[in-house]
């Protein structure tokens, strides 16, 4: 326990560590201060010169925050509420970017790690429920028009795994590709949609988790309240995974927001992806820039 409690604070003083701002990061703020006052619902193009934010993205670190980082713990609201149904769940995500943006299309080669891990916190002996690990290779593109950033292209070759055998296991190699389109400052789309390569250990998981996703991310006018909406359907649009955060910024140098988040659905982890799960929960969290490229 000792171990494992080390471990997670280890991983949060590393993440608070990537969190700092990066040039990326103060220039693409600088461009979009006057348009953050724009109403929330117009289009307004984030105007920036293309070679200073390529150059700026090549200048920041390679390391950096990949999907959100963040630990939270909570209630079930569709049963009772005891030691046994509540719990804890944290995930940890970096990104390496392998290269610079010389590729075709200005894109770059990156790696990217996220583990999510489901901790019965509450429980004797406070066991981990399930572990989630996802590597993943691949490109991204950031897409201009003119001189307008209207958003970053992701392709890229995943795997998912459990980590466990026998009937335990849970496993999918994939091919993903996402588009994350800004409408303006404070408001972005992303449809991520992905398929089966190779063999396929569980042949039912699209019957829950699907084959694609929308997101809806918003932002207030000063930058420090966030939400994000994402809607899973399962393969046959019947049944839909839905996940909603609202963060609220702690300090305006960093990215580091206290969330709450509501789940709703099947798959929310590996093991019970067959299994309904409705929970709410509260943490602190780490975040990518809301117009960031990766």
């Amino acid at each position: 326990m000792q171990k494992r409690l080390s471990l997670i604070l280890l991983l949060t003083f590393s993440i608070f560590r990537m969190a700092a701002s990066t040039p990326y990061e103060a220039y693409i703020d600088s461009v979009v201060q006057v348009s953050m006052s724009s109403p929330i619902v117009k289009r307004a193009p984030i105007n920036v010169d293309k070679q200073t934010l390529l150059r700026t993205v090549n200048e920041s670190s390679w390391f950096t925050v990949g999907n959100d980082n963040y630990f939270c713990t909570g209630i079930p609201f569709d049963r009772q509420i005891n030691k046994n149904t509540a719990d804890a769940k944290y995930q940890v995500s970096a990104q390496v970017r392998i290269t610079k943006c010389v590729l075709p299309l200005n894109s770059y080669l990156a790696l990217r790690y996220t583990q999510r891990s489901f901790w019965d916190i509450y429980k004797f002996s406070s066991p981990f429920r399930d572990n989630n690990y996802n590597p993943a290779v691949g490109v991204v593109t950031p897409v201009f028009k003119n001189n307008a950033l209207l958003g970053v292209f992701n392709l890229f070759l995943e795997h998912d795994s459990n980590g466990r055998d026998s009937v335990f296991s849970r496993s999918q190699n994939l091919i993903s590709a996402s588009f994350r389109y800004y409408l303006n400052p404070k408001v972005s789309v992303q449809f991520k949609a992905w398929g089966a390569v190779l063999a396929v250990e569980n042949d039912d998981l699209y019957d829950y988790r699907g084959f694609c996703s929308l997101a809806l991310n918003l932002r207030n006018k000063t930058g420090r309240v966030m939400a994000t909406f994402n809607a899973n359907p399962n393969l046959n649009f019947r049944r839909w995974n839905i996940t909603a955060d609202l963060n609220f910024q702690v300090s305006k140098k960093l990215e580091q927001y206290v969330f709450v988040q509501i789940f709703e659905g099947y798959a929310e982890s590996f093991l019970n992806y067959n299994k309904y799960t409705a929970m709410i929960r509260a943490g602190f969290c780490f975040k990518p820039h809301f117009i960031s490229i990766q």
